[in-house]
């Protein structure tokens, strides 16, 4: 039995974290709307060799978003398995020391600080040789931990959207029985007009004109249209894989055959309930926007 596609939100958040003897390595996934794929990693230096890794788990997992991807290592208090970057420390201590000489009130350089700037406090090889599996299968907990947010988000937003969908329908299925009704009277009005003018008319002509406004009045075309965009949302939510680009292009045509057909409107009633279909669909869109 073929198992059900998860619809997934593209905005979502994760954090996981593994301690051991070494210290505490915390992982942090989170993503915004994009139109595509766009990865910002930060890793601590001890980490730096995992980036291609961890850039392919990612792309395994995400089609498209705004990615940001953060690796934080706290080494414990073990001297023996740490040790200081002493150039750069040099340099960074120069650096605050000219800075001070120059600024008015200059602030009291915190150690503590110095240590934490990326890469002066490394781990010696055989500490990031026992760092990196962990950090892999960190990686795998927060991917894991990340899509279960993104589809719990995603399940409601697809939950949103049909809701709008039903009432949609609905307003598209008070239209459609009234449509030939409407265009008959409309017709009836039109003749009884030219009856009162008391002028004669070629009997061909005015059919054909007739048949001609007829012809540009009929929404029946728009209303089969709006349902089977409908069903094709539908069809997408059961589909495999992504599903964000194709229901922006199906929303878009949503709007287009709601446009013709709010521009044919009869009456104010068709107008109306034309209206509400828009209002819907620009809700809809809104949504949308926020799926994989």
């Amino acid at each position: 039995m073929a198992v059900k596609n998860k619809v997934s939100s593209m905005t979502a958040f994760a954090q996981c974290q593994h301690q051991n003897e070494l210290g505490t390595l915390t992982g942090e996934l989170r993503a915004l709307n994009s139109r595509f794929f766009e990865l910002n990693l930060r890793l601590p230096e001890t980490l730096r060799s995992l980036e291609p890794q961890l850039r392919e788990a990612l792309r395994e997992h995400i089609s498209r978003g705004k990615i940001d991807l953060g690796l934080r290592f706290e080494a414990s208090g073990d001297a023996n398995a740490l040790a200081l970057n002493q150039n750069l420390i040099h340099a960074l201590l120069e650096s605050c020391q000219t800075l001070s000489k120059n600024v008015e009130n200059p602030v009291t350089v915190n150690m503590m600080d110095i240590l934490r700037w990326p890469g002066a406090v490394v781990t010696s090889e055989q500490n990031q040789q026992q760092l990196e599996p962990i950090a892999l299968l960190l990686m795998k907990e927060l991917i894991a931990k990340f899509q279960q947010n993104r589809e719990r988000e995603g399940t409601a937003l697809q939950q949103v959207i049909s809701d709008r969908l039903k009432k949609i329908t609905e307003h598209v299925d008070y239209i459609k029985p009234h449509a030939a009704q409407i265009m008959q009277t409309q017709r009836e009005k039109i003749l009884d007009r030219i009856k009162q003018t008391q002028i004669e008319f070629d009997n061909n002509r005015l059919e054909q004109e007739l048949v001609f406004w007829a012809h540009k009045s009929d929404i029946a075309e728009e209303i089969d249209r709006l349902q089977t965009h409908i069903k094709e949302i539908h069809n997408a939510f059961n589909s495999d894989g992504p599903i964000g680009r194709r229901l922006d292009f199906l929303v878009q045509e949503l709007h287009r055959e709601a446009n013709t057909l709010g521009a044919k409107a009869l009456t104010s009633d068709i107008t109306y309930h034309a209206v509400e279909i828009k209002v819907l669909i620009e809700q809809i869109r809104e949504q949308v926007q926020n799926l994989e």
